[in-house]
């Protein structure tokens, strides 16, 4: 972690902060003015909170705020009458509702404030760190804390609020009966699974299990051609991530490429397959203990690159890669429609 001094007012995250302050912020965060030395730092260890307070800080990606909800909760059950503050993204706040023990706030905290804490859980350069690392983040968290952390506490989690279908009601959405949730995006589209190849075997699944319906989420570039009276497209529909937890907890089984949704239907222990590319199933997915993944590693010799940005000089190196950039990753576009097929006949 490092730390910034501000001369002027600067929106940092989408939050106006005040001048004449110091903040913390990731290594990561680089170009800033005032950016200056580390920020003290005190590795968390389990208790080490006990009569005072210990914080976790994680900017990033809406999924990784729900694997942060799953480390925060260890803490807090590890704790006992130590108070777990976590800074995150003011737009994020919403999705920790619920979340007992630990009380969430919009980053980035004030030097002070900072050094007011016994330990820190700085997942944002943990995560940076070990981007290369083949191995799995919550083993990686963990190892420092002193203490074996229970595979329960190896998972994402989330809440489950009424709330979370008012969105959902607000547009019509309504599905009889049992429904397979399909995601159409990762968190780019290289880590996406084809719209073609995802259509194909929607409608197979539909050809197959009469009385189910398929639901689908995600961004609307690329869309899914599919016409069924079974098929129900909330592509670019859904703006709350909150809908997700809805649609998730109540989907007979959840098929999406790694992204928020995978870590939302582990969080609530549904039957899920996972289509993966860059990352493979080490990496979070080791105790997600209902889902099954399809990581076709042998298409490519850098798999996985476990990379947040598409190396194109690696990928042209697949053995199914195509003229050009490649718009995909090579192995997940390599899973075949019918091997998810049978791997969702697998997990329901």
């Amino acid at each position: 972690m490092r730390i910034i001094r501000l001369d002027n007012p600067m929106m940092l995250d989408e939050r106006l902060h005040h001048p004449y302050e110091t903040y913390v912020v990731p290594d990561e965060v680089k170009g800033l003015p005032g950016t200056g030395a580390n920020a003290y730092f005190l590795p968390y260890r389990a208790g080490c909170a006990a009569g005072g307070n210990a914080c976790l800080y994680r900017g990033g990606a809406i999924g990784d705020q729900f694997i942060a909800m799953g480390i925060a909760r260890a803490m807090a059950h590890y704790e006992g009458e130590g108070r777990i503050d976590v800074f995150i993204p003011a737009r994020h706040i919403h999705l920790w509702e619920g979340l007992t023990g630990v009380r969430a706030l919009p980053l980035a905290p004030t030097l002070d404030t900072w050094r007011g804490y016994r330990g820190h859980v700085p997942l944002d350069d943990i995560l940076s760190k070990t981007a290369d690392m083949n191995g799995n983040v919550y083993d990686h968290v963990y190892q420092s804390w002193g203490v074996p952390v229970e595979d329960e506490f190896k998972r994402p989690y989330v809440k489950l609020l009424e709330k979370d279908q008012h969105e959902l009601g607000a547009i019509g959405f309504k599905v009889m009966g049992p429904y397979l949730l399909y995601g159409v995006h990762g968190s780019g589209l290289y880590k996406s699974y084809p719209t073609y190849q995802a259509g194909l075997f929607i409608k197979q699944f539909l050809k197959d299990n009469k009385d189910w319906s398929v639901v689908a989420v995600g961004s609307d570039d690329p869309p899914i051609n599919v016409s069924h009276s079974r098929f129900h497209n909330l592509q670019g529909l859904t703006k709350n991530v909150r809908s997700l937890v809805f649609l998730a907890a109540n989907a007979g089984v959840v098929v999406t490429p790694e992204s928020a949704l995978l870590h939302i239907a582990s969080a609530l222990d549904r039957p899920a397959v996972a289509l993966l590319g860059p990352f493979g199933p080490e990496h979070t997915l080791k105790y997600y203990k209902n889902a099954r993944a399809l990581f076709p590693s042998h298409i490519c010799p850098h798999a996985p690159c476990t990379s947040y940005e598409q190396p194109q000089a690696k990928c042209k190196d697949a053995s199914n890669a195509e003229a050009g950039d490649q718009k995909w990753c090579n192995v997940i576009k390599a899973i075949k429609p019918e091997e998810i097929a049978a791997a969702v006949k697998e997990v329901i």
